[in-house]
């Protein structure tokens, strides 16, 4: 696992020129990247991220290409799954 911040790390916009100039980059969008990325460092399936968040693989599939704005409620189980506290979840 790495010491730096998941959310610093994360390039926006992406290289790909999905976006174009002057737009900035979506709350959702930037989550759901940090998301994949805490998932993938783990070694996680989606699958089995949402078996140990206990969430529809579906909704965090969603989550990763920011198409759900998750409550709450899911963050903290997210987290937990993790192995994070909220916190540092966004740290």
């Amino acid at each position: 696992m790495s010491t730096h911040s998941v959310w610093s790390t994360i390039r926006w916009p992406p290289d790909d020129g999905a976006m174009e100039d002057g737009q900035d980059a979506d709350i959702l969008v930037v989550f759901g990247l940090a998301i994949r990325r805490l998932r993938t460092e783990r070694g996680l399936s989606q699958e089995r991220l949402a078996e140990l968040s206990d969430l529809h693989h579906n909704y965090i599939s969603d989550i990763e290409r920011g198409r759900r704005n998750v409550g709450l409620r899911n963050v903290e189980r997210l987290a937990r799954a993790l192995g994070l506290s909220v916190a540092e979840l966004f740290d």
